[in-house]
């Protein structure tokens, strides 16, 4: 039988549920896999919060791996993008899979190693109880960290997204196309930052081909190059304002190639 004094030093809390679970561990030495809800869900956050560090590091080394591995074929286009969907949802679901059925497994596994050097230490109950409480316990704050850390990326997409869309993405505007309005939809929004001298040179052209062109809501399609003529009132008001910024941009480019 498990100590049940032990059991509750080391987990600190939810110490019956993990009793249950390990007492089939320790019956069956077998047995490594048992479903928890909240590892499954939680995956390298629950890892934190029950300070299982060496899976919370080859857990977040992998998945590194699998975000570098991503961008690289996203970036260089291996593969299609039904294949990229398809490999992403199925590392999603076999994460899910892992973590869940195996997460009780390798919190037993510290438990047991932690037990053994407790009882290398040769000491009395209340000595190993002190021992396991704490190299075991909970981690509130390592858990929140690593949330705080998981979030920092979508965090700075949100500012960026907000940060050009007050610099000029207005989706009211009227009038003639603005330099400030073309630059937050199309320029500052390259992969590629443009050179200085080419960059002042396609803002000069667009700056001209916007005032050239006029209020997007009135002009002739026709008198613009490269802008589609058929179909084009029926495009919204802001719609237009794209269509024309994004061919003013792409005449401006070849102009100053």
């Amino acid at each position: 039988m498990l100590d049940d004094a032990n059991i509750e030093a080391f987990t600190g809390s939810n110490s019956d549920y993990y009793r249950v679970k390990w007492q089939r561990f320790h019956d069956k030495p077998d047995s490594v896999s048992s479903f928890n809800a909240a590892a499954c869900f939680g995956q390298i956050v629950s890892l934190a919060y029950r300070k299982l560090y060496m899976p919370l590091f080859v857990a977040t080394a992998l998945g590194v791996a699998d975000v570098a591995l991503v961008l690289y074929v996203g970036e260089h286009q291996l593969v299609s993008p039904y294949l990229m969907t398809t490999w992403n949802l199925s590392v999603a679901v076999f994460s899910f899979a892992v973590f869940g059925f195996f997460g009780n497994y390798w919190y037993w596994v510290r438990f047991r190693k932690m037990a053994r050097q407790a009882d290398a230490h040769r000491l009395d109950r209340r000595g190993q109880a002190q021992f396991l409480r704490s190299r075991g316990g909970t981690s509130p704050l390592g858990a929140g960290v690593l949330v705080v850390l998981l979030l920092l990326p979508f965090v700075w997409v949100s500012y960026q997204v907000v940060r050009v869309d007050l610099s000029g993405f207005v989706f009211d505007a009227t009038g003639p196309l603005t330099l400030a309005e073309v630059r937050a939809n199309l320029i500052d929004r390259m992969d590629t930052p443009l050179e200085e001298e080419r960059r002042e040179c396609v803002f000069r052209e667009v700056e001209e081909r916007a005032r050239a062109a006029g209020d997007p809501e009135t002009l002739d399609p026709a008198t613009v190059e490269f802008l589609p003529v058929e179909g084009w009132h029926e495009v919204d008001p802001f719609g237009r304002r794209i269509v024309l910024a994004q061919v003013i941009v792409t005449k401006a480019l070849f102009v100053c190639d």
